[in-house]
């Protein structure tokens, strides 16, 4: 599970934000999902399982 802190901070008619993503679960629940989807054969949303797929290949090696 991740969590979302938001922060708005107004500064002379500009708006900046801030997000700070903290992860409650261990890392390893989240590429093994990964992992799944990549090999998984999704025909509505081919390019997300490509994108899966480098993700999880980038992980393993490394790089």
């Amino acid at each position: 599970m991740i969590e979302v802190v938001y922060y708005e901070i107004s500064f002379e008619l500009k708006s900046l934000s801030e997000q700070i993503y903290v992860e409650t679960s261990s890392g390893r629940n989240f590429w093994a999902d990964a992992t799944k989807y990549a090999a998984s054969k999704n025909e509505d949303e081919p390019f997300v399982s490509e994108i899966a797929y480098v993700m999880v290949t980038l992980h393993r090696t490394g790089a």
